[in-house]
């Protein structure tokens, strides 16, 4: 089971991080099934995190 991914989890990432679970997900979505409960929960994790990376926002600064 592919779990969904809220804008308020994704909003602490970097993004670069972004893109890279972009990726991971975009892979993970062609290998669902349509119609399927994951296929649904990817498709709305990738939506959050195209609206992520196409707004302006305050960045993240991870200090090691």
């Amino acid at each position: 089971m592919i779990t969904f991914i809220t804008m308020h989890e994704l909003q602490s990432l970097t993004d670069q991080e972004l893109g890279e679970l972009y990726q991971l997900f975009t892979l993970l979505l062609s290998e669902t099934e349509p119609h399927t409960p994951d296929h649904r929960r990817i498709r709305a994790t990738l939506e959050n995190i195209r609206n992520l990376l196409g707004q302006p926002r305050q960045r993240c600064i991870r200090r090691p």
